[in-house]
């Protein structure tokens, strides 16, 4: 019965999100360099947003502003629309509309500790990573709720997939599902991420799921 009750609920929320029927966000920030966020960064450009990439290192910045992030995507040309920087305070200017936050679990709350003064307020502030963190057993949405202040929590959510970095560069049909508190972070996230041809966003309340 529960089980049925979540799907009710993702159907009617789903309702209210027609996947590539609006806007991508004009200024998306994507934190992580790795072959997912390259994936989720090109499906924003692909749509026209201006997608900031936040890497790791100097290395895999200069490769990606040089068009082609060769050590953990390559093969793939980068979308004109993406720019990567090492600084989130450069990354994250003028504003900012959607941030997707694509780090291993064990490395995220590292990130939210070192960087709370930089990580903007008032948008979508979405995890996308899977598992918990050893030595706490907490899931990423839990350390998100636990290490960011209250200003952000009604703007959290989740995206899993199922799907693959290369299924999303090479155009196949792909799901993710977008989960949160709120209806309507989960729709816009699930509108800004779809873009109405190969990757589809569904959306759920359930953030442990």
């Amino acid at each position: 019965m529960e089980s049925s009750n979540k799907k009710q609920k993702m159907s009617e929320i789903e309702k209210d999100a027609p996947p590539g029927s609006h806007a991508a966000p004009p200024r998306a920030l994507v934190v992580g360099d790795g072959a997912f966020a390259m994936a989720m960064a090109t499906a924003m450009a692909r749509r026209g947003s201006s997608v900031r990439i936040l890497c790791h290192t100097t290395k895999v910045r200069d490769e990606i502003n040089a068009g082609e992030n060769k050590t953990y995507l390559p093969g793939y040309e980068v979308n004109s629309n993406i720019k990567a920087y090492t600084s989130i305070d450069e990354a994250c200017a003028p504003d900012i509309q959607l941030v997707l936050l694509v780090i291993p679990t064990q490395f995220l709350r590292k990130f939210l500790v070192a960087n709370l003064a930089s990580i903007p307020v008032g948008c979508p502030i979405v995890v996308c990573a899977k598992g918990i963190e050893i030595g706490t057993g907490e899931t990423p949405y839990e350390m998100m709720i636990g290490e960011l202040p209250g200003k952000y929590h009604t703007h959290f959510a989740v995206l899993a997939g199922p799907s693959f970095a290369k299924e999303i560069m090479d155009g196949q049909p792909t799901n993710v599902v977008v989960a949160s508190m709120s209806s309507d972070v989960a729709n816009t996230v699930a509108q800004f991420v779809s873009d109405g041809l190969s990757l589809r966003a569904y959306v759920s309340d359930d953030v442990h799921g």
